[in-house]
């Protein structure tokens, strides 16, 4: 017998698969909420996790999201490299670029 959570899940994949609507808002709320956060916003990361979590369960993680997120994280970075090389010095793009990825010379 399955337990309510393994019951849950499988009825919420069921309608995400029936209703292409609901896996797009769905999909678009959770990019969003990444967005966000990459943006500096509080974000409630419990529930990101959860998300993240419940995709990988029900085995749409690496069908259906893992593609669009790498997609917006590549439009993300590229925006805002684009952006900070208008607005700042080589120098000062280098060092933040080096403080970003934990590399300190």
């Amino acid at each position: 017998m399955k337990s309510l959570f393994d019951m849950g899940l499988q009825i919420f994949r069921q309608h995400l698969c029936a209703h292409p609507e609901v896996h797009e808002h769905t999909l678009a709320g959770l990019l969003s909420v990444i967005e966000n956060e990459r943006k500096g916003f509080t974000v409630d990361r419990g529930l990101l996790k959860s998300l993240l979590k419940m995709f990988s369960l029900i085995g749409i993680y690496d069908t259906h999201f893992q593609q669009p997120f790498l997609q917006e994280t590549a439009n993300f970075y590229k925006e805002e490299s684009e952006q900070n090389l208008l607005e700042w010095s080589i120098p000062q793009y280098l060092l933040y670029c080096e403080v970003q990825n934990g590399c300190f010379l």
